[in-house]
């Protein structure tokens, strides 16, 4: 069964976050894309398409941090650190400080995926300084820089919004299914070959 070694996610955090009046980056999440609830998102079958040695890239935004957390555990993993922030170069409004960054943490389960890792990062630097192109579209540099320390790992990108190179990618707006099928269907396949 093909598993991965690199798991890359930008789950559809559901978690109450507020509309701002006549503020087009505010409007609720569900008028951009369809939310998932938390446990939704923890009963996904991710320990069938994980490696036993894997590492997990899952983005979050302040408001979900600890649903994040949960969300890395319940699919067999361990945070380690924030591998990557992405500063939008916009003044989003916040309920406490004028948000503008996105986090993606870092999860292992076992040991590090064969990788270039010779220490130092290998030059690979955490912040990345991207305008926001739309609602949940991360910025590519992401992927190419995980790329760079694991050239040689098996990678999959979950909810992903379009198809890459170098990647399997699943999510709704790839295929128009729900991902929780999409990923039993791969897992079905998997186990006839």
């Amino acid at each position: 069964m093909k598993k991965y070694q690199i798991i890359y996610a930008d789950p559809p955090w559901r978690y109450g976050g507020r509309s701002h009046k006549n503020d087009p980056w505010h409007k609720p999440l569900e008028e951009y894309y369809p939310t998932q609830d938390l446990e939704y998102i923890k009963n996904l079958p991710i320990k069938n398409i994980s490696d036993d040695d894997c590492l997990l890239f899952l983005w979050v935004v302040s408001p979900a941090m600890k649903h994040c957390i949960e969300v890395g555990e319940s699919w067999g993993f361990k945070y380690i650190t924030v591998a990557f922030v992405w500063h939008h170069r916009m003044a989003l409004l916040g309920n406490y400080t004028m948000a503008g960054c996105e986090m993606c943490l870092l999860f292992k389960k076992g040991k590090i995926p064969k990788g270039k890792l010779k220490g130092k990062g290998n030059g690979v630097k955490q912040f990345v300084e991207e305008k926001k192109e739309y609602a949940s579209k991360k910025p590519d540099e992401i992927r190419n820089r995980i790329k760079k320390l694991f050239p040689i790992s098996r990678r999959i990108e979950l909810f992903a919004r379009q198809k890459t190179e170098g990647w399997d990618c699943v999510g709704n707006e790839i295929h128009g299914k729900d991902i929780k099928q999409e990923l039993e269907e791969m897992i079905n396949e998997n186990y006839k070959d």
